[in-house]
């Protein structure tokens, strides 16, 4: 059966819950993530038989489509009770729009935002690699910030000990494929000029596949999901130029890059990437969902 599953862990219920959006009530729980999901398994097959037996349709699947489907903060599904951090909130707009659910939200960034819209709730200035908390979250959320932090194990890590145990890791950042062409270009560039240069090691952002941050997760500990989502994010930019010394303002890894560099990278990508009297870059989004299980991390 390919039904979405929602899994995520009750207090109230002192159990993990499993749900599935797509067949109304169908619902069960389980001891562990697993006996959840085992047990949601048989009571999908029972709502669709008794279904079938009165005569009512049965919605066709529309399976993992449903999680570019809802906004990251529905994805979240924020109950009352629950304390959640938000990772990298900026100027709070998703901080305060998941406390509209009545749960608490605290919100953190390298940045100080405080004297800007994060006075309705808590705001503390951390690292997203050394969040130094200890299981206080039912769920950590993060909107398009990951990728600009490196190493990536080691936000993985910070967020699995933030969580309480069956706690949910929400985010989206972007990914592979993201400003490709830019990328790519800029290698070259670099080559033909005597530099050595290479993505993972010299380009500031992280941007893996789905399938690599599925991996980091599961290394962690971590049982979930991560999914690009397609069609890309088409963005536009005065010129290509800005785009990397903004890069590069904002980072030490090409700062010693000349601007020169710069220019023939943009003109490299020029027929690639202006249209229409501007300049538009895919950026390719992921997102994933991931429950911190009651069992020890690989890493512990």
């Amino acid at each position: 059966m390919k039904y979405e599953v929602i899994i995520y862990w009750s207090d109230e219920d002192q159990a993990f819950i499993a749900e599935v959006p797509e067949l109304p009530g169908c619902a069960a729980d389980g001891e562990t993530y697993q006996e959840a999901v085992q047990n949601v398994e048989i009571i999908m097959q029972q709502w669709i038989e008794t279904a079938q037996e009165i005569g009512r349709s049965v919605p066709q699947p529309k399976g993992r489509l449903r999680i570019k489907d809802m906004s990251l903060v529905k994805l979240l599904n924020a109950q009352q009770h629950e304390h959640i951090l938000d990772l990298g909130c900026g100027n709070g707009e998703k901080t305060k729009e998941i406390a509209d659910s009545g749960a608490r939200v605290v919100g953190i960034d390298i940045f100080d935002y405080r004297e800007d819209s994060c006075k309705n709730f808590p705001f503390e200035i951390r690292k997203a690699t050394d969040l130094d908390y200890n299981q206080e979250f039912d769920a950590v959320f993060s909107n398009l910030v990951i990728h600009f932090i490196k190493p990536p194990e080691q936000v993985i890590s910070s967020v699995w000990n933030a969580l309480k145990p069956g706690g949910r890791f929400v985010a989206e950042f972007y990914g592979h494929g993201t400003a490709k062409e830019i990328i790519l270009a800029l290698q070259e560039v670099m080559r033909s000029h005597n530099y050595s240069f290479d993505i993972n090691e010299n380009f500031p952002w992280y941007l893996p596949t789905q399938e690599k941050y599925c991996e980091l997760l599961a290394n962690q500990g971590f049982e979930g999901t991560a999914q690009s989502i397609f069609p890309p994010k088409k963005m536009h930019f005065v010129d290509i130029v800005a785009w990397l010394k903004n890069i590069r303002t904002n980072t030490q890894n090409l700062d010693y890059i000349d601007e020169k560099i710069f220019e023939a990278v943009e003109n490299q990508v020029r027929s690639q990437l202006f249209k229409n009297s501007t300049w538009c870059v895919n950026y390719q989004p992921i997102r994933i969902v991931a429950i911190k299980s009651s069992q020890l991390s690989n890493n512990n």
